[in-house]
């Protein structure tokens, strides 16, 4: 039996998804967002909310949320290569790991009034798929231990991480990116098993990759790296990867890392060609990603999603014409420019004699980390431009 109608289907519900959801939800938008797996759970990610992110979270009410998880502050980077420390102070901003936070940016998008579905994967039909439904998309929706079901939705979020597996369906929606992108590995590991301040993000760059790794709250230690896959597959699987990456950078680790839940992505820098086509929209990982050296990711997701708001909102109300350009351009208005540089800043991290001339200059100066820094100021982002 077919669901009633719904005005908005967000499919994923990490914080792109759950922002946008929540944020149309308190305008008065029928929303149902839809998740792959069970809350709680862990994803591969940095766990760092840098000034922009929090000013997203301020903006929407949802920072004392965060602040409540025990997110941990952090106003520091601490570079390490082959024994060279450079430390640079950062705009204050949060550690919290994405096993709390992403649990409790779902409840804040229920509170505000939208349906939420776990265990549930989501397929965009395809744009043609339907004719005689002008003015919806169909969704196929398939619960764990339920049969397969079919939604429609004035407009469709997309915000389901680098795979956007809810878009195999929909050839408009072609994925590129360079085959030399290193792939991510994340996981969580005791209290002081790696050596880390509080309050600082402990950075460790190596030829092969670099892992970065912060205090949570609990104690917890959440390690991210972004690591070349031969590497990874020589050293015979992540924990021996992350350990010489660590080691060879001259950062302790006082116990094996065997015992992690190590998690992996897919390629990390990549991106679509077109993030919009009829009613749909992508946003965060899904729409593209570069290398996270600089802890932006979650910055780009909660840009997206404040952007994504009247862009949904318009494609309810008119036959969207003009929307996917628009939204193209927002979407690089907002974060193109940060990805670019980001892009940059990864190919050359992948030089150790640059690195290690870029060390040298920063102990001597730390000035010369102002460009980098600018990326954790907030910013205004865009709302939809007027079309026919």
């Amino acid at each position: 039996m077919r669901p009633d109608p719904i005005d908005v289907i967000v499919i994923g519900a990490g914080p792109a998804g759950a922002l946008s959801a929540t944020l149309l939800a308190r305008q008065g938008v029928s929303v149902l967002l839809v998740e792959r797996r069970a809350f709680p759970r862990h994803k591969v990610c940095g766990g760092c909310l840098n000034a922009r992110a929090l000013s997203a979270l301020e903006r929407a009410g949802l920072a004392p949320r965060v602040r409540a998880l025990g997110a941990m502050p952090v106003r520091a980077l601490r570079l390490h290569q082959r024994g060279r420390i450079a430390a640079i102070d950062l705009p204050p901003g949060l550690a919290v790991s994405r096993y709390a936070l992403d649990a409790s940016l779902a409840a804040a998008a229920v509170d505000a009034g939208c349906r939420l579905l776990t265990e549930t994967v989501a397929h965009v039909e395809p744009e043609d798929g339907s004719p005689q439904d002008n003015g919806w998309r169909h969704v196929l929706l398939q619960r764990a231990g339920d049969s397969a079901v079919t939604a429609r939705a004035r407009s469709v979020i997309v915000a389901d991480g680098l795979g956007h597996r809810s878009l195999r369906d929909c050839p408009s929606f072609e994925s590129r990116g360079p085959a030399s992108s290193r792939v991510g590995v994340g996981g969580e590991a005791g209290r002081g098993i790696v050596g880390v301040e509080p309050g600082a993000i402990t950075m460790a760059m190596a030829r092969h990759g670099y892992a970065g790794a912060v205090e949570v709250e609990g104690g917890r230690v959440n390690i991210a790296a972004a690591v070349d896959a031969s590497f990874l597959r020589d050293a015979g699987g992540p924990a021996r990867a992350i350990q010489t990456i660590f080691q060879d950078a001259g950062v302790a680790v006082n116990g094996p890392l065997d015992a992690v839940d190590w998690l992996g992505t897919p390629p990390l820098t990549r991106r679509l060609v077109r993030p919009a086509a009829r009613r749909v929209f992508v946003l965060g990982d899904a729409a593209g990603y570069v290398e996270p050296f600089t802890g932006e990711g979650m910055a780009w997701a909660l840009a997206g999603a404040e952007a994504v708001v009247p862009f949904a909102k318009r494609a309810m109300e008119s036959n969207g014409r003009g929307l996917e350009e628009a939204w193209t351009r927002a979407l690089a208005n907002s974060i193109g420019r940060d990805q670019r540089r980001c892009r940059i800043l990864a190919s050359c991290l992948r030089h150790p004699a640059l690195v290690a001339v870029f060390m040298t200059l920063l102990r001597r100066r730390p000035g010369l980390a102002a460009p980098v820094l600018a990326h954790f100021s907030p910013r205004i982002h865009p709302t939809p431009e007027r079309t026919a």
